[in-house]
């Protein structure tokens, strides 16, 4: 089919579709460059399959280039969030705070200032591939010994003793990520830092949902995993003339009476299923930072492939995307299209909830009210909150009405 062979699974697979020949792949016994056959049969059957073999190979071409297909992907330990949780006083803040700068090491030092919603976040990490992506996913801001930030996350790894775990202290500022170089459970932190420094200065509310804009309407979209979410927004962006915004987070100000939602990020941080809902953007994993993809054999943990003995990874594939249930990619939202497929901007005029529940009606139009009080409290029957970020500590009853207000 004109798809180079790359290893051993690929001419095993070959031989078997075409000389209806069985082999078993050399790497299966660490022996990458050799086929393992078995001659517990009659010498003539054996002829038969060795002239059937010697048949196919011939009809193989050496291609004319094949250029390798290297990506830029990190494999962490922790590829999952943990539980965030919120720091209750001053001086666990205060413990949390010496053991970070007890393990950050002047020789492994990263520090960089993001612009997150007008305030200041400064990342200081001993995680190499946290601070590249740090860095991809806001936009600077300046990194002066005079400026200071508006609030601090702390990224260590390496800690002795410690499972990973996440804290938020909103009262002074501070993150804390201990022992994951996972990119998310940073970024969720970041976020709601920027949120909480955006409600104190200008009232601006960060709202966890998705957003499209339509000829400059927007239309926020609010959900939880299992959803939908993800293949409502793909199908949508197929049609003419609807632009994304942005996936799953918006700072929504009301400048002069009417609401206006803005991306705070320069790169949009996506699960790999939205490769299999836009193949697209398979083009652009080349030159976009990835994380946690597969990309071998070895690392493939599905008991059930739908793809059946055609592995992408053995026909050419840089990775595999069913595989990569932990995957993300950092997408430039602008490769999608320029401006006919992406604006940082858009009015909101209409919010939709999405809600797993097969006991609610198909569609149900909810009074404004009763609308925010489910974004500000959670699901509808209760349950963890899938209308705010799941991936920080869930806001206690004075916050959650003072969000019920905002909305």
């Amino acid at each position: 089919g004109g798809a180079p062979i790359r290893n051993t699974y690929g001419l095993a697979y070959y031989l078997l579709r075409e000389a209806r020949v069985a082999v078993v792949p050399g790497e299966a016994f660490e022996a990458p460059e050799h086929l393992r056959l078995s001659f517990a049969t009659s010498m003539e059957r054996l002829q038969e399959g060795m002239a059937r073999i010697e048949h196919a190979l011939r009809r193989l071409e050496t291609p004319k280039r094949i250029r390798p297909r290297a990506l830029n992907n990190v494999t962490t330990k922790v590829s999952a969030y943990v539980e965030a949780r919120s720091i209750p006083s001053i001086d666990g803040r205060n413990a949390l705070l010496c053991a970070a700068q007890a393990h950050l090491k002047p020789e492994a030092y990263f520090e960089w200032n993001a612009a997150i919603a007008g305030a200041v976040v400064q990342l200081r990490t001993n995680s190499p591939h946290l601070a590249d992506f740090y860095q991809e996913n806001f936009y600077p801001a300046p990194l002066e010994g005079e400026l200071e930030p508006h609030a601090v996350l702390y990224a260590v790894k390496d800690i002795p003793g410690r499972e990973a775990q996440a804290s938020l202290s909103l009262e002074t500022a501070t993150g804390f990520a201990f022992n994951t170089a996972f990119y998310g459970q940073v970024r969720s932190l970041a976020l709601a830092l920027a949120a909480e420094q955006a409600s104190r200065t200008s009232g601006a509310l960060f709202a966890h949902c998705a957003a499209l804009d339509v000829d400059g309407r927007g239309l926020l979209i609010w959900g939880g995993p299992g959803s939908g979410r993800t293949s409502i927004l793909a199908a949508a962006l197929r049609e003419e003339g609807v632009r994304l915004v942005s996936t799953d987070n918006l700072l929504v100000r009301m400048p002069q009476g009417q609401p206006v939602a803005d991306l705070v990020e320069r790169k949009l941080y996506l699960k790999a299923k939205w490769v299999q809902h836009l193949p697209e953007l398979e083009r652009f994993m080349e030159r976009s930072k990835l994380e946690n993809w597969v990309t071998s054999r070895d690392q493939c943990t599905l008991e059930y492939c739908k793809e059946g003995d055609q592995c992408p990874l053995d026909l050419g594939a840089a990775a595999c995307v069913p595989a990569s249930r932990d995957g993300r990619i950092m997408l430039d939202p602008y490769w999608l299209g320029g401006a006919t497929r992406h604006v940082r901007r858009t009015a909101p005029r209409v919010c939709v909830l999405l809600a797993k529940d097969p006991v609610l009606p198909p569609l149900k139009e909810l009074p404004p009210r009763e609308a925010a009080r489910l974004i500000a409290e959670g699901r509808p029957g209760g349950g963890a909150p899938p209308f705010q970020n799941p991936h920080v500590p869930a806001p206690d009853m004075a916050r959650s009405e003072g969000l019920q207000r905002q909305f």
